[in-house]
């Protein structure tokens, strides 16, 4: 396959159960491609997120190893990962990762503020505004996390996944918090995303959002 923007080749991965450990992954294999839509299903249990967290360079796994555009992740350097995320990367997670004592714009300019080269401030709200509308949310920016409901806070840390036009948008139940009309809103969007060459991973329990997937792994509880 060309043009591919992670692999993830032989990953194992076990954790804390109890005084033991469980294996969450084994030999898992991954590709994602430019302009792809890939979607991760299977039980609770399976290592769905743990796989999610791997690529993202969030965990570290077992054995495996995992390339980003060629370049593999150093996972004996954890200081590289961030930056290397933070370029690349979009990331969507089930706890949405949200400052709940700020508000609806601190939490979207997060990103910008580690941008190299950082855009100029005055450019910030209409960016902030900007993903608001490509996610179909309608809020005030001053309005604090915590006066939001799941589906907007859902919605809200997409829009902040998307502030920095990530080549590799990934998303853990992106619609977990979401009703048919605003998941229909969802697929279109990654199917926009794709369009555009971003390659798109997501675990997903969702029928809908399964089958607007160019590709769908499932992933078997160990």
């Amino acid at each position: 396959m060309t043009n591919l923007l992670l692999e993830a080749y032989g990953v194992d991965k076990t954790v804390p159960d109890g005084t033991a450990r469980r294996q969450v992954l084994k030999d898992c294999n991954l590709t994602l491609a430019a302009g792809e839509i890939v979607g991760i299903m299977g039980p609770s249990g399976c290592g769905k997120t743990t796989l999610l967290d791997i690529v993202a360079g969030l965990q570290v796994p077992d054995r495996g190893q995992v390339y980003l555009r060629g370049t593999p992740l150093d996972y004996t350097k954890p200081a590289s990962l961030p930056p290397i995320r933070r370029e690349h990367i979009g990331f969507l997670s089930q706890g949405y990762g949200l400052l709940p004592d700020e508000s609806a714009y601190e939490n979207l300019v997060l990103p910008l503020r580690f941008q190299k080269p950082t855009p100029p401030r005055k450019e910030w709200r209409a960016l902030a505004e900007e993903k608001l509308e490509q996610v179909g949310l309608d809020v005030a920016l001053e309005k604090k996390i915590n006066r939001l409901s799941g589906g907007e806070k859902q919605r809200l840390a997409l829009a902040r996944a998307l502030m920095r036009n990530p080549q590799i948008l990934i998303a853990d139940e992106p619609s977990s918090a979401l009703d048919w009309g605003r998941t229909q809103h969802l697929i279109e969007l990654f199917a926009q995303l794709a369009g555009q060459g971003t390659g798109v991973l997501l675990a997903t329990h969702d029928p809908l959002l399964a089958a607007a997937c160019h590709r769908v792994q499932n992933l078997e509880t160990l």
